[in-house]
């Protein structure tokens, strides 16, 4: 006679229970792990630390001056993208390698890599005079860098003094500064031209991070934001690795250019070189 309780007659008869237990332990145990996941994610989110605001322009001027001062030669390589409004109005891309030498806020230059020329598209401010060129659009223009550009001509990305604008943004005589707590900015206002800027500055670090030009009725015509600072090798200053500039017309910004550079070093300049970079080119 079979023995009902042999092991192997237990197996087969506690099987359903067996099954029940398995999948309510299998259902526990996802529980448990996705409570112990979700601690385990609150435990490593990382706290962001809480920095005072700017308290004054002279703070603020202070900070931005500071950081200037620290700033040396560098060049840089990276990739340029436009986006524009072409012919007949229609969107357009162009995409690019671009490199930078920059030598101080009044000599550097910005040079495009198009249609196989490495200057097909240049860009340059030498003491008080710009130039600025486009082969493949027929564009050229020059005069003096603290002459405003007709907004017109090169969709208001050739002005020159917004490209780094934002390393000292606060130096220049006759503006009228007001700090804009709530946004950890200062809107500054040209007493002759009537311009005005604000200038968005991080909280922590105090960099600047955003920087809109405003048009005659209040409304942002050029948007500038940096993004991605890193320290230069063998430099004691940061430099942002993402610039991007937006040109605006009424509510809409439909054309801007995207700068990312690779790689920012510091740079030795050589009169050949000087001379090389900043030649202005003929018409």
């Amino acid at each position: 006679m079979e023995n009902k309780n042999q092991i192997s007659n237990i197996k087969y008869q506690k099987y359903g229970v067996h099954l029940q237990w398995t999948t309510s332990l299998y259902f526990i145990f996802n529980i448990l792990f996705f409570i112990f996941l979700s601690g385990c994610v609150s435990q490593q989110k990382i706290k962001q630390p809480i920095c005072p605001p700017i308290t004054s322009v002279e703070q603020a001027s202070t900070s931005i001056g500071e950081y200037y001062a620290g700033i040396r030669p560098i060049k840089a390589v990276g990739s340029c993208t436009v986006k524009y409004r072409g012919q007949g109005n229609k969107p357009a891309v162009m995409s690019f390698p671009v490199r930078l030498w920059f030598e101080n806020s009044e000599k550097f230059c910005v040079y495009g890599d198009v249609l196989f020329d490495p200057k097909g598209i240049g860009f340059a401010v030498d003491g008080e005079d710009f130039w600025a060129y486009a082969k493949p659009m027929g564009f050229y223009a020059a005069g003096k860098k603290d002459k405003p550009i007709d907004e017109k001509i090169g969709g208001g990305f050739f002005c020159p003094t917004v490209i780094f604008d934002f390393l000292n943004p606060l130096d220049a005589d006759g503006v009228n500064a007001l700090l804009i707590s709530s946004s950890n900015a200062i809107r500054c206002t040209d007493s002759e031209s009537r311009r005005v800027k604000k200038i968005y500055l991080g909280q922590c670090d105090k960099f600047v991070r955003k920087v809109e030009y405003l048009d005659r009725t209040g409304r942002t015509s050029i948007a500038a934001e940096f993004d991605d600072y890193k320290k230069v090798a063998d430099g004691n200053f940061y430099f942002p690795h993402k610039l991007t500039y937006k040109h605006c017309k009424g509510r809409k910004c439909s054309d801007s250019m995207d700068i990312k550079f690779d790689s920012v070093k510091l740079w030795q300049p050589s009169d050949k070189q000087i001379e090389a970079l900043f030649s202005k080119p003929e018409k």
